[in-house]
């Protein structure tokens, strides 16, 4: 049983890495060469905590998927071109909510 805080530590933890892999890898591809990475993460929760008190969702459960895609191309032996991009949709009865997560291009 995950509670929202969980979610919340996630998706910084997740935007955090992925920045941080981006900005600083000290790894870059080949000239002319690409990579590209996919990263799913699914999450369901049932309760949440509102102030100090943990709470059930009046509906059941709330669910979030949220995906980060990157691509990298090296450009010259000592510079590459990073793009990433992250999409997250979180629903539970009645609502649902997405949007862009993170847009980077480095």
């Amino acid at each position: 049983m995950r509670v929202l805080i969980g979610a919340s530590v996630t998706v910084v933890s997740l935007l955090i890495g992925v920045s941080l892999a981006g900005a600083s890898s000290p790894w870059l591809p080949e000239k002319g060469h690409t990579d590209l990475s996919v990263g799913v993460i699914y999450e369901e929760f049932d309760q949440f905590w509102r102030g100090g008190q943990r709470r059930a969702f009046p509906p059941g459960k709330f669910k979030q998927v949220s995906t980060v895609v990157s691509v990298e191309h090296g450009l010259f032996e000592d510079i590459s071109l990073d793009l990433t991009v992250g999409y997250v949709r979180a629903y539970g009865d009645p609502r649902t909510n997405d949007g862009l997560m993170v847009l980077a291009i480095t």
